[in-house]
């Protein structure tokens, strides 16, 4: 997934056939559902799993490209919150009924199956990007394009915690000895903050600027894992998810917001799969790293590892947001010119 996104992007940029992608990738998505629906050996889910990374992607990192371009972009904020509150609401939903309704997990997916082909009547009405014209390329990093290096990095070191939230979190109230009704209770705790806060967060970035709202998001993300490490008693666990709204939401929109502005309309399809490219890295490799650090050390030291390395993260990010500040000097210069050395 980490390579497909990026492949995704320059595709769908490169043709301007942004609907087509994400129908190719759905229809992909439908395959990769059928074989789990199927699976019954190991060979058998590492096929779903390979057809799951080549064609989940162009619906991670498309629709939300997709959804900047036929927003007003006088308040993209506000629309892509808006958006993504509407994506939580199908998720909470959907985790919520097809547990009820369904016996089995393959039922889940044959549902699922049936489901997704129904978006494909509202993408179809939606309007692919447009092309603009293209700046002047410069096959040399630029001031520009090392600003947008150094936002890559803080993203990765920022998505390092993102197993801390959801997997090892939920390891970690139960190895306190929390109960599953806890464990339930504090999942659908974060879906119902980003529920709530998505649109909220929206507005906000329209107003004071995405660059402001990724400085609180990412401290707040520091301080959730840092908060998590010092919490003893699986009953308090819930007071970390209250950074959530910042932590989670006002990143998730501060940061696409930032690097769309940052890398043009002509590159709305590889701004998103950029983003989606590198934070499954982050994630890979921040898993990773907190098994280890869970087997040698224990769950509130891996906590606080974490968390250093997301203030890490929050000090490259204020560095990249200053670097580069002359806004005449990056108009003159396309920053896509060094896409090629930063991914």
């Amino acid at each position: 997934m980490i390579f497909t996104a990026l492949g995704w992007g320059r595709l769908a940029d490169h043709s301007k056939r942004f609907r087509l992608c994400l129908l190719f990738g759905s229809l992909g998505v439908i395959a990769a559902l059928w074989l789990f629906a199927r699976a019954e050996s190991m060979g058998d889910f590492l096929l779903y799993g390979v057809v799951r990374g080549l064609s989940a992607t162009a619906i991670m990192g498309l629709m939300p490209a997709l959804a900047l371009a036929n927003l007003d972009p006088t308040k993209p904020g506000a629309g892509f919150g808006g958006y993504r509150r509407d994506g939580s609401i199908g998720f909470l939903t959907a985790a919520t009924l097809m547990p009820l309704i369904f016996d089995t997990i393959s039922q889940m997916a044959w549902a699922m199956m049936a489901a997704l082909p129904l978006s494909w009547w509202f993408v179809w009405r939606l309007a692919d990007p447009t092309a603009e014209r293209s700046g002047r390329v410069v096959p040399k990093a630029t001031p520009a394009g090392t600003k947008l290096g150094l936002f890559l990095v803080a993203h990765f070191l920022v998505s390092l915690a993102e197993p801390g939230v959801h997997g090892f979190f939920n390891a970690y109230a139960r190895d306190m000895g929390g109960s599953r009704r806890l464990v339930g209770f504090l999942s659908g705790m974060t879906g119902l903050i980003a529920l709530l806060t998505l649109g909220y967060m929206g507005r906000l970035a329209d107003r004071i600027g995405a660059e402001k709202i990724l400085i609180i998001g990412f401290a707040a993300q520091g301080c959730r894992m840092a908060l998590t490490s010092l919490i003893t008693d699986p009953q308090w666990l819930w007071l970390p998810h209250l950074l959530h709204g910042f932590g989670w939401a006002g990143r998730e929109v501060g940061t696409l917001l930032f690097l769309t502005k940052m890398m043009g309309q002509s590159r709305l399809g590889l701004a998103s799969s950029v983003l989606t490219s590198v934070r499954m890295a982050g994630m890979m490799v921040g898993a990773l790293m907190m098994g280890q650090l869970v087997e040698l050390a224990g769950y509130p030291v891996m906590f606080r590892v974490v968390s250093g390395g997301v203030f890490l993260g929050l000090i490259v990010l204020l560095i990249a947001l200053r670097f580069g500040t002359d806004r005449r000097e990056e108009s003159k210069t396309n920053s896509l010119g060094s896409i090629p050395y930063i991914v």
